[in-house]
C-alpha cells in the first residue's frame, strides 16, 4: 500500500516538473517588481548578491518568490514538498512546524541570487527599456528553476524518508524477534564479534 501511495506521489510529482518547464506569463505586480528591483541594483555598492543587499532590497526580492509562488504549477508542487517534509519530519516530531512560506525557505535560497542575476544583466547590457517580452522570458526560466529545485529537493527528501522508514520498521520487526527469543541480524552480529575475540 505504501508502494502504491509512493508510485502516485510520484507520478503527481514528475507531471508537476514537466508543467513547470512550459510558457509562463508574467502579470503587471511581478513586471512591477522587477522594475523596481532593477533600479534599486542600479544603486547597489558591492556584490549583487541577496545577502549583500539593504533590507527594502531584499523585501523586493522576497516579494518576486511570493509571486512565483502564486504560479499554481509551483503552488502544487510546493504543497507536495510540503507533504513530504511533513512525512519526513513526523518519524523524530509529533508536531512538526507549520509550512515555511517559498521566500522564507533557506533551501530554495539561491532562486533570489539567481533572480537579482538576470535583473542585474539587463542593467549590464544598457537597456533603457524593460520589455514585457523579456520579463516574461525571465519568468518563465524562474518557474523552471524552481520546478527544478523543488524536485531535486524532494526526490532527496523521498529517498531519506523511504531510509528512514525501512530502518525504524526493520528496528521493530528485531526488537519483536528478541522479545520472542529469535536470533536477528544484529544478535548473530554479535555472536561472530564475540567468537572473534574469543580467538584473539
Amino acid at each position: 500500500m505504501r508502494n502504491e501511495v509512493k508510485a502516485a506521489a510520484n507520478q503527481k510529482i514528475e507531471k508537476l516538473f514537466q508543467h513547470s518547464t512550459q510558457y509562463t506569463q508574467c502579470n503587471e505586480n511581478m513586471f512591477f517588481l522587477i522594475l523596481q528591483l532593477s533600479e534599486q541594483l542600479k544603486k547597489h555598492k558591492g556584490k549583487k548578491l541577496y545577502g549583500y543587499l539593504r533590507k527594502d532590497v531584499k523585501n523586493i526580492v522576497d516579494s518576486i518568490v511570493n509571486e512565483l509562488a502564486k504560479d499554481k504549477r509551483i503552488a502544487d508542487f510546493y504543497a507536495e514538498w510540503n507533504n513530504i517534509n511533513r512525512q519526513k519530519l513526523s518519524i523524530y516530531h509529533d508536531k512538526p512546524d507549520p509550512d515555511i512560506p517559498l521566500e522564507d525557505n533557506k533551501e530554495f535560497r539561491s532562486i533570489k541570487n539567481a533572480i537579482i542575476k538576470a535583473v542585474a544583466e539587463i542593467d549590464s547590457n544598457n537597456d533603457f527599456e524593460i520589455s514585457n517580452s523579456k520579463v516574461t522570458n525571465m519568468v518563465t526560466l524562474w518557474v523552471r528553476l524552481l520546478g527544478s529545485m523543488i524536485n531535486d529537493s524532494y526526490q532527496k527528501k523521498q529517498a531519506k524518508l523511504n531510509n528512514q522508514i525501512d530502518s525504524k520498521l526493520k528496528s521493530k520487526i528485531e526488537q519483536k524477534k528478541r522479545a520472542l527469543g529469535i536470533k536477528t541480524d544484529h544478535t548473530v552480529k554479535g555472536v561472530k564479534n564475540d567468537d572473534q575475540n574469543l580467538s584473539m
